[in-house]
């Protein structure tokens, strides 16, 4: 049991640092001795479909909804994936290069958002997605590329963003992690104004 545990674990980890074939070939060998294991099955269809191969996710997420009809995950993206056939990723769901993930000192900033999504809709998020920041009053949101306000930035860094982009810098910001109910994102300077020249965007 504690090594099925350890294989979990390892296997969730790969796949919130986005190595996908990596954690396909984990998934599988949890696979090969739980093979009603519900969610190894919805993490495969998961991995197949991150890396386009949209047939073997629909058998995935087909396979987890014939063990449980009531799943929402497996149910969500076979609506998602219907439509869908074998191709590289839509270029329209920009995926990051490693690059933002280097923390830089004052350059770059760790937070956990404070979710507006249910976990069924965080679990169609992935680590390494861009995300665009949406300023609405003193308030900023993390919205994903669909234009779904996934969460929103606590009241100090919020204020803290609102000044730095409205002085013209620019930021990239990408999905780091997710757990059951949280999202944790990094923000990442890619421009500074010659106005903030001497300004840190994250002092330490």
């Amino acid at each position: 049991f504690d090594h099925y545990k350890k294989l979990t674990k390892e296997a969730i980890n790969l796949a919130n640092q986005g190595r996908w074939l990596e954690a396909i070939d984990l998934n599988h060998l949890i696979l090969a001795s739980s093979p009603n294991d519900i969610d190894a099955l919805n993490r495969l269809g998961k991995g197949f479909s991150e890396i386009g191969k949209y047939k073997q996710a629909k058998r995935s997420f087909g396979l987890s909804l014939n063990l449980s009809p009531s799943n929402v995950i497996a149910k969500k993206n076979l609506e998602r994936l219907q439509h869908l056939e074998d191709a590289p990723p839509p270029k329209g769901t920009p995926r990051t290069t490693s690059r933002i993930f280097i923390e830089e000192s004052g350059k770059s900033y760790s937070t956990v958002l404070r979710t507006l999504v249910s976990k069924e809709t965080l679990a169609l998020v992935s680590p390494g997605e861009t995300l665009s920041l949406l300023i609405d009053g003193a308030s900023v949101y993390a919205v994903s590329n669909d234009s779904t306000a996934l969460g929103q930035l606590e009241p100090k860094i919020a204020s803290l963003m609102i000044k730095l982009l409205k002085a013209g810098n620019k930021y990239v910001v990408a999905v780091a992690a997710i757990s059951k109910d949280q999202l944790s994102i990094i923000i990442r300077e890619t421009y500074r104004h010659p106005d903030m020249k001497s300004f840190v965007s994250f002092p330490i």
